[in-house]
């Protein structure tokens, strides 16, 4: 995954991705150990950092049955996909390339990404 962004928003979003992949990496472990109720707990703090994004939801009525959308994709993503690319990996999953001004406002611009995990060739 590869974002461009401004330099300000992808320092602020480093810290909450780090912390949700190592919350991830935790989970996946518990859970092949058998430890199923950690496991939840970890995956929960994990879903802390998302809004669920229930789709459809009407602000006078919610629909228990709506899907679920972005928030639940993205928790399914850090403790299946991400978890098992950086089992290996302490942390520093993600790296900051600074691009330069944007040239309407120059404000300095940013490329944020993660770094190859050990079951990865591209990021």
């Amino acid at each position: 995954m590869r974002r461009l962004t401004t330099l300000p928003k992808a320092k602020e979003l480093r810290p909450f991705l780090e912390k949700a992949i190592t919350l991830g990496r935790r989970a996946r472990v518990l859970r092949e150990s058998g430890s199923t109720e950690a496991a939840l707990h970890l995956t929960r703090q994990a879903a802390a950092s998302f809004f669920a994004g229930n789709a459809g939801y009407d602000s006078r009525q919610h629909d228990p049955g709506a899907e679920r959308t972005a928030g639940v994709a993205a928790v399914r993503k850090i403790t299946g996909e991400l978890a098992e690319r950086f089992a290996d990996r302490p942390g520093g999953y993600t790296r900051i390339y600074k691009l330069g001004p944007r040239k309407g406002d120059g404000a300095e611009m940013a490329l944020i990404e993660f770094v190859e995990g050990s079951n990865s060739t591209a990021s």
